[in-house]
């Protein structure tokens, strides 16, 4: 029975092993812990075909979070060398490779390129090796630029646990994660059962009491997770469930007040826990907050003193300067002196991270992503620096801040530039500042704010009002004409899948009955803030298509809190007198099954029902929400009526 066990572990370790190779060959091909080893890639008729520099990152697994290697490449022709070395606690590891001057990558068709380590013998895979590929294919896949695939890493759990049964302690919970993802209802019943045979144990471990407490929590048994609970508590008073316990407690207290007597009762009870200054720390974090929000300053410093870790520290005092300096130009600025002072603290914070940006990184960045990442966040940072100095009668200084703060992301954000034109006309005059928002205008990364202060700079110099409509129409043109050819280059094809539910009216809708329209689906929740901030945007959009009888839009209020989900997603609507047809998904399972990550996230479908687009997030420009989603309506074959040209 071994040596038949051995020789189907054999067959399947070579089938997994050849999954990934495709561009790419690796020697060893089953390389063992602690071994150097060297690749080549091919890029030919890939999508790396005649890039001038390639960058690949070497990803290891660990049983921890990933480790990130820049591997340096040697070039001849199309053909690209790299050599790295595994650590002696490797599984398994994937390699990418991207262009460093686009967002071009090879993704191996969204596969990735994958090994697994070998034990000594070259052909059995060490302890951990499936669990680490499992682990790639889900709760990693994005670090890694792959798309997360359940039924593979499920595949993948299944046989690590079949080798390994013993692996079960460090893997199950992934394992139940992957069973639900692709609805496997074998793997599902594995983890029900796993639950109950803890609940029954007459002396479970913590550790045992913790997994099966997770597990129930992924399967919404609440009334499970509540029995475990208690029984965790009552025997381990100062264990891991209890104190998750007390810390729910605080982040769910809705006064202050009941925060910082939690937070004492933490302290009383676990401040010996090994996970306690992290707790702690994060617990500070929120009442500093909360104390600089109120303007108490001196309980401020009092928990602001407990937090150790930079990065907390800026983003602390940045929140707290954004928040005083009104939000926006037009927004009241409040103790703006003290606002100034905590602004440039965050700022001289980040730039002592940029200067040593190996410390405190994840080790699943590299250096040059993980400074990336500071240099995005200094950007941030400035943008509230400089609204502040605006503020207090500096609009030169603001500009030079602003203009780091639109560099990082080379000056795309409609939000930030709006902000940079308007120090500019104080700082630098109109001439320039017209000639900066012509600029954005063409390239479509121009509010609606910006384009009414070109106009009033345009009109100020020119007594001809229609010079600026016909003007302005051509660079909205151009802004148009490459944002078409951007969208058309996202366009997928993928089958949407099929739904039921009910509106706000109490209605049944089905995407079944839909065929034949444009459907445009938006994922959101009352409690998102970028869903929020795109619903005017969005209103613009319904009254567009209003009455365009081929095109549907559908608002699906998803992942909402609470017992009477509809009655909070209507008074919603009703508040804010929206006209949405809004959809509810109550039971999470639309939402899963399109795969969405985070709201809110908008698919437009054709009318055969397949998904054309697909798009995450809100970055603050209406305008160009609108024009987006109105040029994917239309080629996902939308008519467009003579008014809307």
């Amino acid at each position: 029975m071994k040596f038949l066990a051995a020789k189907v572990l054999l067959a399947l370790t070579l089938c997994c092993s050849m999954v990934f190779g495709q561009s790419v060959k690796m020697n060893p091909s089953q390389p063992k812990a602690g071994e150097t080893v060297s690749f080549t890639y091919t890029a030919a008729d890939g999508p790396l075909a005649d890039r001038a520099a390639i960058e690949t990152v070497a990803y290891l697994f660990n049983g921890k979070a990933p480790v990130a290697i820049e591997v340096t490449l040697a070039k001849k022709g199309n053909e690209y060398s790299g050599e790295f070395a595994l650590d002696g606690t490797s599984r398994a590891f994937f390699l990418t490779f991207s262009d460093a001057d686009s967002d071009a990558k090879d993704d191996n068709n969204e596969k990735g390129y994958g090994w697994m380590v070998y034990q000594a013998d070259g052909n059995t895979p060490v302890q951990g090796a499936y669990g680490s590929m499992a682990s790639a294919m889900g709760n990693w896949s994005r670090v890694i630029g792959v798309k997360r695939n359940a039924e593979m890493g499920l595949d993948y759990m299944e046989k690590e646990l079949a080798a390994f049964p013993e692996s079960e302690a460090e893997f199950f919970q992934t394992y139940a994660q992957l069973a639900l993802q692709s609805k496997d209802e074998t793997a599902i019943d594995k983890a029900k059962a796993k639950v109950t045979a803890i609940a029954e144990m007459k002396k479970p471990s913590e550790k045992e009491f913790i997994l099966a407490i997770s597990l129930a929590q992924m399967m919404r048994d609440q009334e499970q997770v509540e029995a475990l609970r208690a029984k965790a508590v009552k025997k381990y008073p100062k264990g891991g469930t209890a104190e998750s316990q007390a810390l729910n407690t605080f982040y769910r207290a809705r006064t202050l007040e009941d925060q910082l007597s939690a937070y004492q009762s933490y302290l009383k009870k676990f401040s010996a826990s090994k996970n306690a200054p992290n707790n702690i720390e994060q617990m500070a974090n929120r009442l500093a907050l909360a104390y600089g929000e109120k303007g108490d300053w001196d309980q401020f410093e009092i928990y602001f003193a407990k937090i150790n870790d930079p990065e907390t520290q800026a983003t602390v005092y940045n929140s707290l300067a954004w928040g005083m300096s009104g939000e926006s130009i037009e927004g009241e600025g409040s103790d703006l002196d003290r606002a100034s002072r905590m602004s440039a603290k965050s700022l001289k914070l980040v730039s002592a991270q940029l200067e040593n940006p190996a410390e405190g990184k994840p080790s699943y960045y590299t250096d040059k992503a993980w400074k990336n990442n500071l240099e995005y966040t200094y950007g941030m940072y400035a943008d509230t620096y400089a609204l502040i100095l605006f503020k207090q009668g500096d609009p030169r200084t603001a500009l030079k801040y602003q203009k780091k703060a639109c560099e990082k992301g080379d000056f795309s954000d409609a939000e930030m530039n709006e902000r940079y034109a308007v120090y500019a006309e104080h700082a630098i005059g109109a001439e320039k500042t017209m000639a900066f928002l012509e600029g954005i205008i063409r390239k479509g990364h121009a509010s609606a704010k910006s384009k009414d202060q070109h106009k009033r700079l345009f009109l100020a110099n020119h007594t001809v009002a229609t010079a600026y409509s016909k003007f302005l129409e051509s660079l909205e043109a151009d802004a148009k004409a490459k944002l078409k050819e951007h969208i058309s280059e996202s366009m997928i094809d993928l089958p949407a899948a099929d739904f039921s539910l009910t509106n706000l009216k109490g209605e049944t809708v089905s995407l079944a009955d839909l065929k034949g329209k444009v459907v445009v689906l938006d994922f959101w929740a009352t409690w998102c803030g970028p869903c929020k901030a795109s619903f005017p945007a969005m209103q613009r959009t319904v009254d567009k298509y209003a009455n365009q009888e081929d095109v549907v839009i559908l608002f699906v209020d998803t992942w909402e809190n609470g017992e009477d989900k509809a009655a909070k997603a209507a008074k919603f609507v009703e508040k804010h007198s929206y006209s949405f047809n809004v959809l509810m998904d109550n039971e999470n399972k639309v939402v899963e099954s399109y795969e969405v990550t985070g709201i809110p996230t908008k698919f437009v479908l054709d009318k055969n029902g397949h998904i054309r687009f697909r798009s995450s997030g809100f970055n603050g420009n209406d305008d160009q929400l609108v024009e987006e989603l109105s040029l994917m309506i239309e080629l996902s074959g939308a008519s467009v009526s003579s008014d809307m040209r």
